[in-house]
């Protein structure tokens, strides 16, 4: 970091290290794992009602915490009772659970209002299921660029390269030699009726989806085995199952283990950027995935080392990062001097919970709250803030990743017998990005032959305060 930007960061610090004084939240970015489900095992697994309500509740407490107005942590100007599109961003991968998972969370967010109207016959009309508000849920599909910022290790050859690696270390067959007994003793609880365990299964390879079976059905079988588990041998499953999880989603020599969470960091960023540049238009901005995302966001970026940091998170857990100012705030800062970032991470749903919406500091530090500027620039240092570079980094034959691959591109184009010669580079960028929406190599070819459109608006620049002269500027000369 430069000396002057090192300058910047300390003036920034010193006024949230002074008495402590009351502080004005300007926005919000949210990532949620899914509530209870069906075991992951069979097709068509899905949220339970025990999940939709876990979800539904952590929902509810964010909106009692940032959205109520006798709350302290209120984003400044947010809609407490009405959703207004303009103010709330929520994505999702196009998969049933996580879908509804979101889905529960924006319930509790933004819960009915019993709106009436009169029409001019002199009838009442009452809004549908109690005036259920219906937040608007980006649903982003396969094939869909803006996938990898919520699953970045979906389709990245180089991470199950990595990931497989693990395999092959003496750390696995170690912990896999001498927990054989113990698995081999696990298969009792899973001999219920329809189940399709084996012994062949039972190892520590498998440790995730043993644990999950058995978690799942000692909670929701009645008939199963599984509901007579003794609560050591699941803390160990639990544990060995973490141990598995946490190798293939961290490692400090191979960092593209934790490609999900870096795709994820550039992703939270860029909607705190957002806040940002639009003078908080955009208030609140949400996320729904899976465990893996978080545990490879808590290695590699946050540098959270902790132990609790190590294990699987719980149902319905959250992170959080919070975008504030010292002081009550009426209006949005001209300048990002003095914006901070807090991270918060909630362990499950429980309302009992010590982790109940916890500070922890970031990057190592002691500090709860990074300045702006510091926190853009560790971010960078950590994240992914691009799809090229997430292409690249991955190696990813995904469609939409052909535009930045010179060799894919030429032999797509070959088997049309063309060459791409003659084609401008804003043809070739916007007919690239039709790729996102097609399914194979040829398909993307013959569009790049036929059309002519813009450029990819997933691959826009992200508009950050990095450079120490930029945090004095007006937040509206900062452009996307």
């Amino acid at each position: 970091m430069h000396a002057l930007a090192l300058l910047t960061g300390l003036a920034a610090l010193q006024s949230w290290i002074a008495p402590a004084s009351a502080e004005t939240v300007l926005g919000l970015a949210v990532f949620s794992r899914h509530g209870d489900r069906t075991t992951r095992r069979f097709p068509g697994y899905g949220l339970t009602s025990l999940g939709h309500n876990q979800n539904y509740q952590v929902g509810a407490h964010y909106r009692s915490t940032y959205l109520s107005n006798s709350s302290p942590l209120k984003i400044l100007g947010i809609s407490e009772d009405v959703y207004v599109p303009s103010q709330i961003f929520a994505s999702a991968p196009d998969q049933k659970i996580l879908i509804e998972t979101s889905t529960a969370f924006l319930q509790g967010l933004y819960p009915p209002i019993n709106r009436e109207e009169v029409l001019n016959n002199g009838s009442t009309i009452t809004s549908p299921l109690g005036g259920y508000q219906y937040v608007f849920l980006r649903s982003e599909e396969e094939e869909s660029p803006d996938t990898i910022w919520i699953k970045g290790d979906d389709g990245c050859p180089a991470y199950t390269s990595s990931a497989d690696q693990y395999f092959q270390t003496e750390d696995f067959q170690a912990t896999a030699a001498e927990t054989q007994e113990f698995y081999s003793r696990m298969l009792s609880y899973l001999t219920f009726e329809g189940s399709d365990w084996t012994m062949t299964n039972m190892s520590y390879r498998m440790a995730y989806d043993i644990y999950d079976a058995i978690h799942v059905a000692s909670i929701h079988n009645a008939t199963s085995p599984a509901r007579n588990v003794t609560s050591a041998d699941l803390s160990r499953l639990h544990a060995l199952a973490s141990k598995l999880e946490y190798s293939l989603n961290a490692n400090a020599s191979s960092p593209i283990r934790s490609i999900g969470g870096q795709a994820l960091a550039g992703a939270m960023l860029r909607q705190l950027n957002q806040t940002i540049v639009s003078r908080g238009r955009t208030k609140l901005s949400f996320f729904g995935g899976s465990y893996d995302t978080m545990l490879a966001f808590f290695s590699h970026v946050a540098q959270l080392d902790r132990p609790n940091f190590t294990y699987l998170p719980d149902y319905a857990s959250t992170i959080s990062f919070e975008l504030l100012v010292p002081g009550n705030a009426t209006e949005f800062p001209r300048t990002v001097d003095d914006i901070g970032v807090r991270f918060r991470f909630w362990n499950g749903s429980s309302l009992d919970s010590e982790q109940l919406m916890q500070v922890y500091p970031l990057f190592g530090s002691s500090d709860e709250v990074t300045p702006w500027t510091t926190f853009v620039d560790k971010i960078q240092e950590r994240a992914v803030t691009s799809l090229k570079q997430w292409c690249g980094t991955c190696g990813s034959q995904k469609s939409f990743c052909l535009q930045y691959n010179q060799d894919q591109l030429e032999v797509a184009l070959s088997q049309f017998g063309g060459n791409g010669e003659g084609l401008s580079k804003g043809a070739i960028g916007g007919i690239s990005a039709v790729c996102g929406a097609v399914v194979s190599a040829l398909a993307c070819a013959a569009a790049f032959l036929l059309l002519k459109k813009k450029n990819n608006p997933s691959n826009a620049r992200l508009a950050v305060a990095s450079s120490p002269s930029s945090s004095t500027k007006e937040l509206n000369s900062f452009q996307p």
